[in-house]
């Protein structure tokens, strides 16, 4: 009877070897973090962050741009994205369904980069009443319009709203299909330049159009290195648009589409809160942001935009941008 010799320590050590390679094959791939965008300039700075590789994780970051909020928002519902780029009141509709979103940035505030515009010899918004005004069926595009009827006395079945997306507000308003639209940069400034008339623009209303980062809380939890390393890279790119502008503005204006002088000229629309007024906002006990979002949410309330008022303690996460400030 044949009786099988024992193993030896090279066929053990080849074992091991074996059995490391196949637990390697069989290891998870890396986590990939998509960004979701629409193509407003205060996003533009994650994408320049991108080109100039200032995310140490950049195989594993990635911006989407998207030619509407509406795309972004439904991307995001669809678990085609980790990330967005979103305006606070888009954030708070979106939370409803999705409370497990967190707040982790905020980007930056609109002034007078959002507008009613009109037609030429329209001066006021009073002008609308009983015309087509067309608008993005977001939290944003209604709350925009609400604001600016409210200024005027009007109601919304004063007018007649016309839903567009925003990609599209550009050929509706030259095509005539509206009278006024309710848009943002780039399409701002072409219809300005072709000689549409501003109705009224954010600076009308300080600090309440609003951008901001929203973060799965899933993913948080699981990656919160990545979400670091991702507004690392975003308040780089600030710092090189701050020191190096000419550079960053030709890099802007490739992203946007526009001359670099146009991307500046957008950009003057804009405030881009540093690293320590984001630590006010979100770190702070209570965040400076808190009561931006509870007058906001009664007035979304009021508009029947939100069904219920948002739980701010869940939403707001300051721990990424201490972990930032702390250069962890």
């Amino acid at each position: 009877m044949l009786r099988k010799a024992p193993l030896g320590p090279w066929a053990l050590g080849l074992g091991a070897v074996l059995v490391t390679l196949f637990a390697a094959c069989e290891a998870p791939p890396p986590p990939l973090l998509r960004v979701g965008l629409n193509q407003w300039p205060g996003y533009a700075p994650l994408q320049m962050a991108e080109q100039l590789n200032y995310f140490r994780s950049k195989r594993q970051v990635r911006t989407i741009t998207y030619a509407s909020t509406t795309q972004v928002l439904r991307a995001f519902r669809n678990n085609s994205l980790e990330a967005a780029g979103l305006t606070l009141d888009e954030a708070l509709l979106l939370a409803e369904d999705f409370p497990d979103i967190r707040v982790v940035l905020v980007i930056g505030s609109s002034n007078g980069g959002d507008v009613v515009l009109g037609r030429p010899g329209m001066g006021k918004m009073s002008d609308l009443r009983g015309h087509r005004v067309g608008y993005e069926a977001t939290a944003l595009g209604a709350f925009m319009l609400g604001r600016a009827l409210e200024t005027a006395g009007l109601r919304v079945s004063d007018v007649n709203l016309i839903p567009i997306q925003s990609d599209e507000h550009e050929n509706a308003f030259k095509s005539g299909q509206v009278d006024a639209i309710v848009t943002f940069e780039p399409a701002r400034a072409r219809l300005i330049e072709g000689g549409a008339c501003v109705l009224f623009n954010s600076a009308e209303i300080p600090g309440e159009v609003l951008d901001v980062l929203v973060v799965r809380r899933s993913f948080l939890d699981k990656n919160p290195e990545m979400i670091v390393d991702l507004v690392q890279g975003w308040f780089k790119a600030l710092a090189h648009q701050a020191r190096n502008s000419d550079d960053a503005f030709q890099r802007l204006s490739v992203i946007l589409q526009r001359t670099p002088e146009q991307a500046r000229s957008a950009y003057r629309l804009l405030t881009l809160p540093d690293l320590a007024e984001n630590r006010r906002l979100l770190a702070s006990r209570p965040p400076g942001l808190r009561s931006t979002i509870e007058k906001l949410s009664t007035v979304m309330l009021k508009q029947e935009l939100l069904r219920r008022s948002p739980s701010l303690d869940a939403l707001l996460d300051g721990r990424t941008v201490e972990q930032v400030a702390r250069g962890k």
